[in-house]
């Protein structure tokens, strides 16, 4: 399958996204891991937010991992990422939309892929596995 400029830096600004996030993500459980925090029905968390049954060690864990979050400068790179994760789908967006015949297009279908979230997700899926080879050139 070939790729165009925008599917490539969608693709990559995505992975990076995944990549900062498993590395909070295994911050999170080490620390769980670590602090031997369990449920009250033995089960134990596989992360912090929302998962943690006792509000005390919650509200702990959540500080703590916080620190060791910012610490290491992964929420910065995490918002930066999510960032670029934007404007790289909005570009994506655009090219997606423009694949599509003026007689079909409209304000009102732009509108309802950019605004809504499960439409945007699918066009997004759909546009990035679009093979660009297979659009006609004019």
């Amino acid at each position: 399958m070939k790729m165009n400029k925008q599917q490539k830096e969608y693709a990559a600004a995505k992975a990076l996204v995944m990549v900062i996030e498993d590395k909070i993500a295994n911050i999170e459980a080490a620390y769980i891991k670590e602090h031997n925090i369990v449920n009250a029905d033995g089960s134990t968390p596989k992360m912090v937010c929302g998962i943690i049954d006792d509000e005390d060690a919650f509200n702990t864990a959540n500080e703590e991992v916080s620190d060791i979050i910012d610490s290491q400068g992964l929420s910065k790179d995490l918002a930066e990422a999510k960032e670029t994760l934007m404007i790289a789908e909005d570009a994506l967006i655009d090219f997606g939309l423009s694949t599509i015949p003026s007689a079909i297009r409209s304000e009102k279908l732009d509108k309802f892929i950019r605004t809504n979230y499960t439409q945007r997700q699918k066009f997004l899926d759909i546009t990035f596995k679009l093979d660009v080879s297979s659009i006609p050139k004019n």
